[in-house]
């Protein structure tokens, strides 16, 4: 068989001893990935690291130091899945799935389940990020979510967590997430909504020019995602997470009743975590009548909290009983996030500032063809809330 790519690398070993308990192996590698006929290389210059002993934080404080030395990035892609993907992108497509914390078991304590989920979370984020730099809609919206579902379990374990250090994970996690928010709001606007009315009703010169301008906006707004992906103030924020993550800093704190929770089994607490959500979304529900859109949103985001939370701490419940509940929550996240699908495209529209005429009048066309959709969206809407209501926990 021919081999379909190469990789020729020099490595350079060398071991680090930051301290007396610690020892980190080290690798330099210097060299190129190549594919068989030559047409696509990829350099390689890169520093592997592994803690053969010691204090993970020391490792993470290691990698911290190089970063004043070279203004690095983390990978965790192999050399033979960056060669596959020299092939053709099969590896990119293969990785724009957020996974999932599935190591779970009904013994482990909670420190040691929020340890897994975090490095679970920030590895997804990881591996979607090259999908997510090459313009993928699918990229970036992984990347969102598996930084919304951690930002979202370490709120339910709020009690238990340092205040300060709950208030940096957080602020840190919504950064990250948030500089990805315009090209995700500029992809669902050009897939979800301008996509079936383009394909009904808008046609010639009006069309074209305002589907230029939309597409000009939402590889604009990808720009500056891989912008903020490749700044100096990412590659430590994802480092210092996982720090936090590896050597359960948490433990920094006194002892305290709450604090006392982290060493209980998860199997005992979870129910726990899952019921407060739950008990947010079913309120909203009992009232959901009178709720203003402003507090819609807000329940929209409830529902979709409970969704990440639950999918999380899956594998401690009954499978089928787990399963029927999250396709219960489905249909409620998918009208409510309709409703909120829109109201983002009519800001997103109103930021445009259009003074084109035939611009402007495609714009209002989607905009009230979708507007036109609402009413039965919200029949819709009321009776999978009512079905909601009616269901029963299965934790």
């Amino acid at each position: 068989m021919c081999a379909r790519f190469t990789t020729r690398v020099r490595r350079t070993v060398f071991t680090l001893k930051p301290d007396a308990s610690t020892q980190i192996d080290g690798a330099l590698d210097e060299g190129e990935i190549r594919t068989a006929d030559g047409k696509s290389v990829e350099p390689i210059s890169e520093i592997e690291l592994l803690l053969k002993n010691g204090d993970p934080a020391v490792l993470y404080g290691t990698a911290l130091g190089l970063l004043d030395i070279a203004p690095l990035r983390l990978e965790i892609r192999s050399k033979a899945q960056r060669g596959y993907r020299l092939l053709g992108g099969e590896t990119d497509g293969r990785q724009t799935q957020a996974s999932l914390a599935s190591s779970l078991k009904p013994d482990l304590t909670v420190e040691e389940s929020l340890r897994r989920i975090g490095q679970s979370c920030l590895s997804t984020v990881l591996l979607c990020e090259t999908a997510a730099t090459a313009n993928l809609p699918d990229g970036v919206h992984q990347m969102r979510v598996a930084l919304r579902r951690l930002r979202s379990v370490v709120a339910t374990m709020r009690q238990m967590l340092p205040s300060e250090q709950y208030q940096w994970v957080t602020q840190t996690l919504k950064w990250m997430a948030g500089v990805l928010g315009p090209a995700r709001n500029w992809d669902v606007f050009s897939s979800s909504l301008l996509a079936p009315v383009r394909s009904v009703l808008l046609t010639g010169q009006e069309l074209e020019e305002f589907c230029r301008v939309c597409e000009h906006e939402r590889q604009s707004a990808h720009e500056s995602a891989n912008g903020a992906i490749r700044s100096p103030e990412y590659t430590p924020a994802l480092l210092k997470l996982s720090r936090w993550f590896a050597s359960r800093g948490w433990r920094n704190q006194p002892v305290s009743e709450q604090s006392a929770l982290l060493m209980a089994p998860i199997e005992t607490l979870a129910p726990t975590l899952i019921g407060r959500r739950y008990n947010k979304v079913k309120t909203a529900a009992d009232g959901f009548a009178q709720l203003t859109l402003e507090r819609r949103h807000e329940f929209r985001i409830a529902v979709k909290k409970l969704r990440y939370t639950i999918e999380v701490f899956k594998d401690l419940f009954d499978r089928q009983k787990v399963t029927e509940f999250i396709q219960l929550l489905k249909p409620l996240q998918d009208d409510l996030g309709y409703i909120n699908d829109l109201r983002v495209a009519n800001e997103l529209m109103a930021d445009l500032q259009i003074s084109n005429a035939a611009i402007a009048r495609a714009a209002g066309i989607v905009l009230g063809w979708h507007d036109r959709g609402l009413a039965d969206t919200d029949r819709k809407l009321r009776k999978h809330v009512r079905r909601f209501r009616e269901a029963r926990p299965f934790w």
